[in-house]
């Protein structure tokens, strides 16, 4: 799948493949750089090369970090900011260009939370348990801004929102236990779609996680028993990610990651294009194209900022 995603990526961007010659050109060694300077192959044979050694690259960084702490995947959470019934509708539209994405590569995932309003959503939270993609989701942590006319006030202004992107590992731990004395669940109607059987039935729950505060409402399913499994497992992401802010021993890289939430890129729909403003600064164009799920630039580029790092400061 990497390969895939990396070969989608180099084909169809411009300057893709001079930014990755640019930026990991350091870590690239004499023979290699030989090879890139022959005149023997051609511009799409070199192209090809570098995005071998890219592959090369990040699946060694993801090896490390799955070994060392023990990962099997990531959550990825998007909360509408500010921008009101702006930024919730166009959470929406970032929550279904996820799901696009993960389902052109036939990733599986789970649908831990699901906060909507008529506009669009609050917050939602996508659990993938896969780490082919690891390292390019993980520094999906920060705001994406959103430039566009709203449909939802009048005139032909431009107006400005923000999404909030959080992306974490999901980590094999026997710490993240939660005791059943520690919580208390309450059953509730299940809300949204499914009609009259979902909203009259007791399938939903609410549960307290009593230590910390944290309320979890879990109401996907027309299930009791999987509402509850999908609520616990939500609550333990949310320790998890506590946590990864303060006691697991994560590279200084990583940390400042999962801590900071930086403008990541503006999605400017008036242009119809997308400029990256962290990281890596470059814009791509059809902007419409993006949103149809096909994110492999966007997290091709993740991919060569992590692997232009020194290796030590990373894994």
């Amino acid at each position: 799948m990497l390969s895939s995603v990396v070969k989608n990526a180099t084909t169809h961007t411009s300057n893709l493949s001079q930014d990755l010659l640019s930026y990991l050109k350091h870590r690239l060694s004499p023979t290699d750089l030989s090879i890139i300077d022959s005149q023997e192959f051609s511009g799409s044979e070199i192209n090809g090369f570098l995005a071998e050694k890219l592959v090369s690259m990040v699946q060694q960084v993801q090896v490390a970090l799955k070994q060392k702490y023990n990962i099997y995947g990531f959550n990825v959470k998007l909360q509408a900011g500010q921008g009101g019934k702006d930024a919730q509708n166009l959470t929406h539209m970032l929550y279904e260009m996820l799901l696009k994405f993960l389902a052109r590569y036939s990733i599986s995932h789970d649908i831990l939370e699901m906060s909507s309003t008529d506009s669009g959503i609050l917050n939602a939270t996508i659990s993938v348990k896969n780490t082919d993609l690891l390292v390019a989701f993980l520094l999906e942590n920060g705001i994406i801004r959103i430039e566009r006319i709203s449909p939802f006030k009048p005139g032909q202004q431009v107006h400005t929102s923000h999404v909030k992107i959080i992306t974490y590992p999901l980590v094999a731990t026997s710490s993240i236990d939660i005791p059943p004395k520690e919580i208390e669940i309450i059953p509730i109607k299940a809300g949204g779609p499914g009609g009259q059987y979902v909203n009259k039935a007791y399938t939903g729950i609410i549960i307290k996680h009593k230590p910390t505060g944290i309320v979890i409402r879990s109401t996907q399913s027309r299930s009791a028993a999987t509402n509850r499994k999908l609520g616990l497992e939500l609550l333990k992401t949310k320790l998890l990610e506590k946590q990864l802010q303060s006691t697991l021993d994560f590279p200084a890289f990583w940390k400042n990651i999962f801590s900071s939430t930086p403008t990541l890129r503006t999605f400017d729909f008036t242009r119809n294009l997308m400029r990256n403003q962290h990281y890596i600064r470059y814009k791509l164009k059809n902007l419409s194209h993006i949103l149809k799920g096909h994110l492999e630039p966007i997290l091709v580029y993740n991919m060569i900022y992590v692997a232009s790092q020194k290796p030590d400061e990373i894994v």
